[in-house]
C-alpha cells in the first residue's frame, strides 16, 4: 500500500471516528430531551408548583373569584401555601386548594428573596383545617360561587367544614367548595 493510500485510509478512519462521536453526542442529547419531556409530562401539579417556586417567582395564583399574588412557600398533596404581602407590608399566609387553581403565572423573580419551600406543614387541606380547630385561628374560607366565609373552624368532617362567624352564627361549607383560605390570626 502506498503512502498516499495509507494517508487516505487514515483520514477516512479519523472521519469515521469523529462521525461516530458526533452521533453518540446527538443520541445523548436526544435521550436527555426525551427524559426531560417524560418528566414534564408525568409530574403532578404539586411537583410542577414546587419546581415553579424553586425558581423564585413572585406568582399570581388564580382561583375562581380571586387572584392571589405571593411567593409559594409550601406545596402539599392538595394545597399550596403562599406568603402574601399587603399594601402596608404585612405578610399573611394564604392557602389555596390545588384543585381550585386554574392558572399560575410568574409575575416577577427576585433571586435575593428566594427562600426554600417550607417543610413541617400539614400536607393536605383536611389536615390544615383540622389544625385550625386546635389552634383556634380565625380564618377566611373562599369559595368559587359565593362570598368568602369568615370565622372559626369548629369541626372538619370527611365532606364538610363546620364553623361559626364573628357573631356566633354557625355555618357549614362543603370541603370540595373551599378554593382558598387565609389565616386572620393565630
Amino acid at each position: 500500500m502506498s503512502q498516499r493510500d495509507q494517508a487516505g485510509s487514515s483520514s477516512e478512519d479519523e472521519r469515521a471516528v469523529r462521525l461516530a462521536k458526533l452521533e453518540a453526542r446527538l443520541d445523548a442529547r436526544e435521550r436527555e430531551r426525551a427524559v426531560a419531556e417524560l418528566e414534564a409530562a408525568t409530574r403532578s401539579l404539586p411537583e410542577a408548583l414546587a419546581a415553579f417556586s424553586d425558581r423564585g417567582y413572585l406568582s399570581a395564583v388564580e382561583v375562581p373569584g380571586r387572584r392571589i399574588i405571593g411567593r409559594v412557600r409550601h406545596v402539599g398533596q392538595d394545597l399550596v401555601g403562599l406568603d402574601v404581602v399587603d399594601s402596608s407590608g404585612e405578610v399573611s399566609r394564604v392557602v389555596v386548594a390545588a384543585s381550585a387553581i386554574s392558572v399560575v403565572r410568574a409575575v416577577a423573580a427576585r433571586p435575593d428573596e428566594i427562600g426554600p419551600i417550607g417543610s413541617g406543614h400539614p400536607v393536605t387541606l383536611v389536615a390544615l383545617l383540622r389544625q385550625f380547630v386546635v389552634d383556634g385561628a380565625m380564618v377566611t374560607l373562599g369559595q368559587a360561587t359565593g362570598p368568602p366565609l369568615r370565622g372559626w373552624i369548629e369541626a372538619v368532617a370527611e365532606a364538610h367544614v363546620e364553623g361559626r362567624d364573628d357573631r356566633g352564627a354557625p355555618w357549614l361549607m362543603r370541603l370540595s367548595a373551599v378554593t382558598w383560605l387565609e389565616v386572620l390570626d393565630r
